[in-house]
C-alpha cells in the first residue's frame, strides 16, 4: 500500500537505513523483491557505508544477497570503519555458500581492508578451507604478505592453529619460508 502511495522507497532514518537495508537484514526476500521493483537503491549505505548487501552477507540471507547482485549491488563496496567488503565478512563467518556467490558476481578476491587484510587472510584466521579453495581458485594470492605487520596466509593460518588450512596453502604453493615483521 505505502508503495502505491508513492511513498520514498529510499527514505532513511538518522543511521542511514532504508526499508531495504531492514529487509535485508531480516532476510526478508519479498519485501526485499517490493521495494526494488519500486526503485529502492540496491547501494543506499548506513553512514557507516554498511551496504544491504554486506548486511545479508553477514547475517547469513544468501538469498536476499542473490537478489541485490542481481539487481545492482556493487559487490566490492565497502564499510567506512575498516574498509572491508562483502567478501569479507563472508570468508570472517566461514559462509563458503556465500563466497562462492560473491565470487560469481565479480567480487575482487585481492581487495584489501584499511588495515591491509585480504579475504584469504580472514579465512585462514577461521580455519575455512573450502573459501579458501575458492579464493585461491578466483586470483588471490597465497603467498600475499597482509595487514600492518605483513602476514601471510600460512602464517595467520598457523598462528590461528589452522593445520588443515595451513595444509591447503603448502600444497597450493605458499613459500613456508616467508617471514612477517617481527621476523616470525
Amino acid at each position: 500500500r505505502l508503495i502505491r502511495a508513492h511513498t520514498d522507497v529510499n527514505a532513511a532514518n538518522e543511521y542511514g537505513a532504508t526499508a531495504l537495508w531492514i529487509a535485508a537484514a531480516a532476510g526478508n526476500v519479498q519485501v526485499a523483491k517490493l521495494l526494488l521493483d519500486a526503485h529502492a537503491n540496491p547501494n543506499a549505505a548506513l553512514l557507516s557505508g554498511e551496504t544491504p548487501l554486506m548486511t545479508a552477507v553477514d547475517n547469513g540471507h544468501a538469498d536476499v544477497a542473490q537478489l541485490l547482485l542481481v539487481r545492482g549491488a556493487d559487490v566490492n563496496a565497502r564499510e567506512t570503519g575498516g574498509g572491508q567488503d562483502a567478501l569479507m565478512w563472508a570468508t570472517a563467518n566461514r559462509s563458503a555458500d556465500m563466497v562462492k556467490l560473491l565470487l560469481d558476481h565479480g567480487a575482487d578476491s585481492r581487495a584489501r581492508s584499511t588495515r591491509g587484510f585480504t579475504a584469504l587472510l580472514f579465512s585462514a584466521q577461521q580455519g575455512d578451507v573450502e573459501s579458501g579453495r575458492l579464493l585461491l581458485r578466483a586470483g588471490a594470492d597465497v603467498n600475499d604478505r597482509g595487514g600492518n605487520d605483513r602476514k601471510t596466509a600460512l602464517i595467520v593460518a598457523a598462528a590461528s592453529g589452522n593445520s588443515n588450512f595451513s595444509t591447503l596453502l603448502l600444497d597450493t604453493g605458499a613459500n613456508p619460508d616467508l617471514s612477517d615483521e617481527s621476523g616470525f
